[in-house]
């Protein structure tokens, strides 16, 4: 697999900033998050399943708090016609299970509802009608 890196990406010790922004004149502002280096571990032993108290706790972070607070600042001053939110995992809620007996993957944002809710509110907060977010990490069509 090869996966290159920019020169600002590098490591810096045992830190890589992965996440970033870009814009596209004032067409398009891209924040590029990260995902995976700075959440804690996926609640009730990774995998498929029921939320769990451990998986809904309030304090559990996918993007850390710098990380958050970045996404937010970002957001906040944006004068772009469209707020992308590239990421590598679903956002949107994905019950696996019934409405009665919900599974939802504990690696994707349904793992960290918290998360989710405080990044939902704070567009909300901001009026942003113009967020989209970008998904990766399907295995399967």
């Amino acid at each position: 697999e090869h996966m290159p890196l920019r020169i600002s990406s590098l490591p810096n010790g045992p830190d890589m900033q992965l996440y970033r922004h870009f814009t596209y004149g004032n067409l398009v502002s891209f924040n590029v998050l990260d995902t995976r280096q700075y959440r804690d571990d996926q609640a009730n032993n990774d995998g498929n399943k029921p939320p769990s108290d451990e998986s809904r706790n309030p304090n559990r972070t996918l993007l850390g708090k710098e990380q958050e607070q970045w996404l937010f600042n970002n957001l906040s001053s944006s004068t772009a016609h469209w707020n992308v939110l590239a990421q590598q995992i679903f956002f949107a809620k994905w019950n696996f299970g019934t409405s009665a007996s919900p599974i939802y993957s504990m690696d994707s944002w349904d793992g960290y509802p918290a998360q989710r809710e405080r990044v939902i509110n704070f567009i909300k907060s901001k009026n942003l009608n113009n967020v989209v977010v970008l998904t990766g990490d399907v295995h399967a069509s």
